[in-house]
């Protein structure tokens, strides 16, 4: 990580757990703000639940490649 918070990206498995940390921390700090209101967390569960298979679907056609 460097000093302002941002990602260091590297190569290999490091790049990786960079990755996950930082898309972790961010899930974290947005269920945080999120808890106190339920219609809210839902709202932002599925948009999250949308994202994920929109990468996915991304990530399939590009092993396909």
């Amino acid at each position: 990580m460097r000093e302002n918070g941002s990602s260091a990206y590297t190569t290999g498995k490091k790049t990786d757990l960079v990755m996950y940390m930082t898309l972790k921390q961010k899930i974290v700090r947005c269920l945080r703000c999120a808890t106190c209101d339920k219609e809210s967390l839902n709202r932002r569960l599925l948009k999250w639940c949308k994202c994920f298979k929109e990468v996915e679907k991304e990530l399939n056609r590009c092993k396909k490649c």
